[in-house]
C-alpha cells in the first residue's frame, strides 16, 4: 500500500463519484468550505493506492491547537461522516491496512463512522463512542413513507398549506443571507443549548463550492422566507444538515411542509436514502424526526487521543468552567 499526503481535488471528486456509499461530506467541497472559513483548519486528506490499483481517499481536516504546538485531525469537519471512500470495493485486508496506518500515524483523531458504508459492518473498530442517525429508505417511493408519518406530522403539512406556506429552492446568495437571518434568530432562541454557531462565510463557501450538490430549501409566507433546510446530495444519499425557523411562524408549521417537499423530491429523483443526520443528543429533535417514520442506524464516533491531547483537553474544560463560574 502506497500512501500519498498530497491529494488532487479533481481525483478526490472522481473517486467520490464512483463510490456508492460516499456522501457529500466525503467530497472535497465539504472540506474546502471549512478550510476556507476557519484559518486554523487545513485539508490533510490522504490517498492510498494498493497493488491492484484500487485507490482510496481518507478525507481529513487538520486543526492547529495552541498555535500549532499540538495538531488534531477530524474526519470529517463539523463531526459529520468520515472514513475512507474508494473507486473499487475494498477487501477486508485492504481496509485493515488503512486502519493500521491510521492507528500508527494519527494520534489525535475524531472520526464519525459512515453508516452507509457496508464494509464497516464487518470490521471491529475500538475506541468508539455510541451514536446514531435517523434515515428513510426511499427505494419504495414516497407514498409508503408518507403513510408511515404520525397523524400530527401529516396534519401539520395540511395546515401549512392552508396557512399559505410555499416551498422554493434558494438560487441567489441574497436568499442565503435571508436564511442566515433565520438561523441567527434560532441561535438566540436556543441560547446555550445550541450545538453550533457558524459564521455566514461558511454558508457562502458552501454556496460557492457545492454547485449542484448543495440545495437550500426555503419555506415562505407571503414570499418571505420563514424557515429553511440545507441539504446535500451525492450519489444515492441526501442529507438534511442544517435547519432553522423563525419562532413567530411556528404555528404555521413551515418545517413540516419543507420536509414533505424535500423527501418527495428525493424520491422522485431516485435517491436511496434520506438522512436526517445525528441529533446531538437533543431528544426533542429525535422525536421530531421519528414522526416522519425515520429509523435509527448506528453512527459511532471513533476517538483516538494521545496523552498530551487528553491533558490539554482537561485543562481547557477546567478553564471554561472557571470562567463561567466567575
Amino acid at each position: 500500500m502506497q500512501v500519498f499526503n498530497q491529494v488532487d481535488l479533481s481525483e478526490w471528486q472522481e473517486i467520490a463519484d464512483r463510490c456508492e456509499y460516499a456522501t457529500f461530506f466525503h467530497t472535497p467541497a465539504w472540506s474546502k468550505a471549512f478550510a476556507e472559513t476557519y484559518p486554523e483548519m487545513k485539508i490533510a486528506a490522504k490517498k492510498f493506492v494498493f497493488d491492484d490499483r484500487t485507490r482510496a481517499i481518507l478525507p481529513l481536516v487538520k486543526i492547529k491547537i495552541v498555535k500549532g504546538l499540538l495538531d488534531s485531525y477530524i474526519s470529517n469537519a463539523a463531526g459529520v461522516y468520515g472514513g475512507w471512500i474508494s473507486d473499487k470495493t475494498l477487501s477486508a485486508e485492504q481496509a485493515d491496512k488503512i486502519l493500521k496506518w491510521i492507528s500508527r500515524h494519527l494520534k489525535n483523531l475524531s472520526w464519525r463512522i459512515n453508516p452507509f458504508d457496508p464494509n464497516l459492518k464487518n470490521i471491529a473498530i475500538p475506541d468508539t463512542r455510541p451514536d446514531f442517525t435517523q434515515y428513510l429508505d426511499l427505494r419504495n417511493g414516497f407514498e409508503p413513507i408518507y403513510r408511515s408519518w404520525t397523524k400530527g406530522h401529516a396534519s401539520a403539512v395540511q395546515q401549512a398549506r392552508r396557512e399559505g406556506i410555499t416551498i422554493r429552492e434558494a438560487v441567489s446568495i441574497e436568499e442565503w443571507k435571508d436564511y442566515f437571518v433565520i438561523y441567527e434568530d434560532s441561535l438566540r432562541r436556543w441560547g446555550e443549548k445550541a450545538t453550533n454557531s457558524y459564521p455566514f462565510v461558511l454558508f457562502e463557501n458552501l454556496f460557492k463550492n457545492g454547485c449542484r450538490n448543495v440545495k437550500l430549501w426555503l419555506a415562505c409566507f407571503e414570499n418571505k422566507p420563514v424557515s429553511g433546510a440545507l441539504c446535500f446530495y451525492n450519489n444515492h444519499h441526501v442529507v438534511w444538515w442544517h435547519g432553522a425557523s423563525l419562532e413567530n411562524y411556528f404555528p404555521k408549521r413551515p418545517a413540516h411542509l419543507l420536509q414533505y417537499e424535500i423527501i418527495k423530491d428525493a424520491c422522485e429523483k431516485g435517491y436511496w436514502w434520506y438522512d436526517f443526520n445525528p441529533s446531538g443528543g437533543h431528544e426533542g429533535v429525535v422525536k421530531f424526526k421519528k414522526g416522519f417514520g425515520a429509523e435509527k442506524i448506528g453512527s459511532d464516533v471513533i476517538c483516538i487521543s494521545s496523552f498530551s491531547f487528553k491533558l490539554l483537553n482537561k485543562i481547557r474544560k477546567y478553564l471554561i468552567k472557571l470562567i463561567r463560574k466567575n
